[in-house]
């Protein structure tokens, strides 16, 4: 009951796009990552950014991510890890 599947991510991540209070990433749902309903991208190639734990974090919590049509994205089940 903390939260509901369409409560916005910033409920569980406040940090998400945290210095751009108008970006579309702050009003993605639970539901929409769930259903891989975002216009985050199907494929990013993190690998390419290091392996720190934390770095990855903060470049998908702070990545401007081009606006797209919906498609299956590892993005969306990282974000609700």
């Amino acid at each position: 009951g903390r939260i509901s599947l369409d409560d916005p991510l910033v409920k569980a991540i406040p940090d998400l796009r945290q210095y751009d209070m108008n970006a579309a990433e702050r009003r993605l749902t639970f539901r929409q990552c769930l259903a891989h309903q975002t216009h985050l991208p199907a494929v990013e190639p993190l690998y390419a950014y290091g392996q720190d734990p934390g770095t990855l974090r903060a470049f998908i919590l702070q990545r401007v991510w081009q606006a797209g049509s919906p498609v299956y994205s590892d993005i969306n089940y990282m974000l609700l890890g």
